[in-house]
C-alpha cells in the first residue's frame, strides 16, 4: 500500500516539478543561499542583500579558486564559518579526496546542505519512481551512496568527512532500512 502511495505522489511531484523552468528551479535556489547568507561577511563583501538576479550576482562575485577562497575566508577561520560564509550552524565540513595539488579540501557542510542532499536524493528516487511506473520503491533494497565510516572530529562541534560519509550519518530509518551501502553489499544481492 505504501508502495502504492509513494508512486503516485512520485508521478505527481515529477509532474509539479516539469513545469518550472530549470534557470527558475536555479534562481530559488540562489536567492535562498543569498537570504541565509545575510549579515555574513561574505555577503556584506560582495553586496549581496541587493542581489535580484543572477546577472547581479555575477557581477558581484567574481569567479575564483579553492586557494583564493581558502585564503581569505576558510583558512583564517577553520573550522567555525557561522557569520563569516553563512549564519547556519556547521557541524560538518565535507572533504574532498584531493586534487591535483595532493591537499584535501574542507567546505563547510551545513544542515541546510543536508536538507539539500536529501531533497535531490528524494527528488532523484521520485524521478525514477514516476519514471518506470508502479515500481515498489519501499519493497526491496535500493544503492545509496551513503557511508557509515566514522567521521573525524576536527573541534568538540565539528566533524569532517566525506560527503558519503556525512549523509550516511544521517540517513533516515527509512533509508537505513533498506539502503545497500557497501560494495559487498552490491555483490550479496546477486
Amino acid at each position: 500500500m505504501l508502495d502504492f502511495f509513494a508512486s503516485r505522489y512520485a508521478l505527481n511531484i515529477h509532474q509539479e516539478w516539469g513545469k518550472t523552468s530549470l534557470v527558475d528551479h536555479q534562481w530559488r535556489a540562489l536567492s535562498a543561499l543569498i537570504r541565509r547568507a545575510e549579515g555574513t561577511l561574505f555577503s556584506r563583501e560582495h553586496d549581496l542583500e541587493t542581489v535580484t538576479s543572477i546577472k547581479d550576482y555575477q557581477e558581484r562575485v567574481p569567479l575564483r579558486n579553492y586557494a583564493a577562497l581558502h585564503e581569505t575566508y576558510l583558512g583564517p577561520h577553520f573550522p567555525h564559518y557561522e557569520g563569516i560564509l553563512t549564519n547556519n550552524s556547521i557541524r560538518y565540513l565535507a572533504k574532498s579526496s584531493g586534487t591535483s595539488s595532493g591537499d584535501a579540501k574542507y567546505v563547510p557542510f551545513s544542515d541546510v546542505s543536508i536538507e539539500g542532499s536529501k531533497r535531490t536524493a528524494t527528488a532523484q528516487v521520485l524521478f525514477a519512481v514516476a519514471k518506470l511506473g508502479t515500481t515498489r520503491p519501499f519493497s526491496r533494497p535500493f544503492l545509496s551512496l551513503a557511508d557509515k565510516t566514522p567521521l573525524d572530529d576536527l573541534s568538540p562541534t565539528v566533524r569532517g568527512g566525506l560527503v558519503s560519509n556525512i549523509l550516511g550519518q544521517e540517513l533516515p530509518w527509512l533509508a537505513r532500512r533498506r539502503a545497500v551501502q557497501a560494495y559487498k553489499d552490491v555483490q550479496n544481492l546477486g
